[in-house]
């Protein structure tokens, strides 16, 4: 689904109705969080939502099992959470252009090996 350059600012809690949801695009609205309930929407497997001003991920993000792709790039992320380690499959995570220190981007990397991280 993609809902970008909607100049969204909230997304709601209903979006956790989407259980067979695999792709979801929010980049370049108007989104300073994300609903906790996007953990609910466990098929997903791209999330893109760079070019918002979000500054922190819900712990929720953590049982997107499925999840490969994470673009946050242009946004104010300044932290992940730790629940991000249990994001196994996640192939790949872009953080070009977002707030988040050399320290960060390094615990993200140690966290999670296998995925590519792009800062």
């Amino acid at each position: 689904m993609s809902l970008g350059g909607n100049n969204l600012k909230l997304l709601p809690d209903s979006i956790a109705n989407l259980t067979k949801l695999t792709r979801l695009t929010l980049s370049a609205n108007e989104l300073s969080t994300l609903p906790e309930s996007i953990g609910d929407v466990t098929n997903l497997k791209t999330l893109e939502i760079g070019e918002n001003p979000i500054i922190k991920l819900p712990n929720g993000i953590g049982n997107l099992v499925n999840l490969e792709f994470l673009d946050c790039n242009e946004s104010n992320l300044e932290e992940l959470p730790d629940s991000i380690v249990g994001l196994s499959k996640l192939s790949s995570i872009c953080l070009v252009h977002s707030k988040l220190t050399n320290e960060g981007v390094k615990r993200i990397e140690a966290q999670l090996p296998n995925c590519k991280v792009s800062y």
